[in-house]
C-alpha cells in the first residue's frame, strides 16, 4: 500500500512537470506573432527596461503617430549656412524718354564794340616825377592800359585806370639831367551794360 501511494506521487510531480516542460518546449520559434496577441495584451509595465532599445527597432517601423509628443524633444539649432553665390546680371533696362527743352535763357550782356587805342604822349623834366592819363572818348571805357618810355632810366612808379574806368593813368619819375618823353597808350571800347 504504501509503495503504491509513492508511486502515485511521483507520477502526479513527473505529470506535473512533463506537461509545463511539455508547454515551454511544444511552441517552435516565431509561433506567437501579432495575430496570436489581443489587443494591449502588452504593456510598458509587461517590458523588460532593454527589451526595446534603439538597436531592436527595425527602420522604418515607427510613424510619427505611434510616438508620444513628449517623446520627441528638439535638437540644437544648427549652425548658419554659408552665403549664395550672387546672383547673374540681370539685362540691361530700356533707355528713359528724352526729357523737355527747358526755358531759353536771358540774352547776355553785349560784348566790347569798337575797340581803339587812345595814346598821349609828356615830357618828364630832369629829376622830377610826373602823373598823365590818357582818356577814352565818350561812351567808351578803359579796358586796359600801357606806357612807352625811350629810355629805361625812367622808373613808371604806378600804372592803372582812374575816374570811373574811363582814363588811364600813369606816374613816372624821371631820374636822368635831361627832359624825356613818356607815351600812354590806353585801349577803350563801347561797353554795353
Amino acid at each position: 500500500m504504501r509503495v503504491r501511494e509513492n508511486a502515485l506521487a511521483v507520477l502526479a510531480l513527473v505529470a506535473a512537470l512533463g506537461g509545463t516542460s511539455y508547454a515551454a518546449v511544444a511552441l517552435p520559434n516565431g509561433s506567437v506573432g501579432t495575430p496570436q496577441l489581443r489587443n494591449a495584451a502588452v504593456t510598458g509595465a509587461k517590458l523588460a527596461p532593454s527589451a526595446a532599445t534603439a538597436a531592436k527597432v527595425k527602420n522604418g517601423s515607427l510613424t510619427l503617430d505611434a510616438v508620444s509628443p513628449d517623446a520627441l524633444v528638439p535638437g540644437p539649432p544648427g549652425a548658419p549656412g554659408h552665403d549664395g553665390s550672387p546672383g547673374v546680371v540681370g539685362p540691361a533696362g530700356q533707355a528713359g524718354s528724352s526729357g523737355t527743352n527747358g526755358p531759353t535763357g536771358a540774352p547776355g550782356p553785349a560784348g566790347f564794340q569798337h575797340i581803339f587805342k587812345v595814346s598821349t604822349p609828356f615830357t618828364v623834366g630832369p629829376h622830377n616825377e610826373q602823373t598823365i592819363s590818357a582818356v577814352c572818348p565818350d561812351g567808351t571805357r578803359v579796358l586796359s592800359g600801357g606806357v612807352k618810355r625811350r629810355i629805361r632810366d625812367i622808373a613808371i612808379i604806378g600804372s592803372f585806370p582812374i575816374n570811373g574806368g574811363i582814363e588811364w593813368s600813369v606816374d613816372a619819375f624821371n631820374p636822368t639831367d635831361f627832359n624825356e618823353t613818356v607815351t600812354i597808350t590806353a585801349s577803350c571800347a563801347v561797353v554795353q551794360f
